[in-house]
């Protein structure tokens, strides 16, 4: 199934929703501006992507495959009053971030999991994820680290610490890499350090950024990645400035910048050790 700008001068339709548009009416977007408003959160509608579920994708896999069909396009968009009163909302937004309350206000808790994946299965370091902890606050963003225990790098063992989180975008032969270093410290010489890497070319990557800029906590669940047992949960401020990693994203890559990720990925891993990044 094909999601793309296809309308013609006599079935004039908004690319964002489907909507049926008069002839003159719509706001023609460069592509490029497009893939700017996918990085802030842009999404079609309900409707749209009930379609594509029908595919047998869920709603997340159906909305990550829009947003890469969108932007394979390099034609202008055509959208609808309505797609762009979200497109202005979302352009507005990005210059003023609005903190909400996500503060874990629930004492102890026992955690369960979906199975893990078998690619993750047995890994360590760290990725985001998305669940509600509190139906009060709904879906938020959270840090699951992946431990092998008995690896020497347990986080569990460390107790109490601080977490830090170094950024940085790197350059290779095939696109950027975003690199996070997380560094569980206890102001002793014991400390875990974990890599993360993600595409700032991927529209995903930037609504996970600009949603954990807003959130008041960053919430943490680290995982046995042999068993997929919760080991612990641990919530910290969220001071780590997400929002402006994501600004100093927007200001260095360039309109039509390619990335093949996995080979920017393999590269960047194989120039970069662990150190390396820890003290660029």
């Amino acid at each position: 199934m094909t999601f793309s700008n296809a309308s013609t001068p006599n079935n004039l339709r908004c690319d964002g929703c489907n909507a049926k548009l008069a002839r003159g009416e719509g706001w023609r977007c460069p592509s490029s501006k497009f893939n700017e408003l996918l990085r802030l959160g842009f999404e079609p509608d309900e409707e749209t992507l009930r379609m594509i579920t029908e595919t047998g994708l869920s709603r997340s896999a159906a909305l990550r495959a829009w947003q890469e069909e969108c932007t394979s396009s390099q034609m202008d968009w055509l959208l609808c009053s309505s797609c762009q009163e979200q497109a202005r909302r979302l352009i507005e937004g990005s210059s003023k971030v609005t903190m909400y309350d996500n503060r874990w206000k629930h004492g102890k808790v026992e955690l369960s999991v979906p199975p893990l994946s078998d690619s993750l299965r047995g890994s360590e370091g760290c990725l985001f994820q998305e669940a509600i902890f509190d139906s009060e606050v709904g879906m938020e963003v959270y840090l699951t680290v992946l431990e092998h225990r008995g690896t020497g790098s347990d986080i569990v063992a460390i107790r109490p610490f601080n977490l830090f989180c170094k950024m940085g975008v790197g350059w290779t032969s095939h696109g950027p890499v975003l690199f996070l270093i997380w560094t569980a410290a206890a102001g002793s010489p014991q400390q875990a350090d974990y890599e993360q890497f993600m595409n700032p070319l991927h529209p995903e990557t930037a609504r996970l950024l600009n949603q954990l800029g807003r959130q008041m906590e960053l919430k943490v669940v680290v995982l046995d990645s042999v068993y997929g047992e919760v080991l612990d949960f641990f919530v910290f401020e969220n001071d780590y400035g997400f929002d402006k990693m994501m600004d100093s994203i927007k200001q260095t890559l360039k309109p039509g910048t390619y990335s093949d990720f996995q080979l920017a990925q393999q590269e960047f891993r194989n120039r970069y050790s662990l150190e390396d990044l820890k003290h660029m």
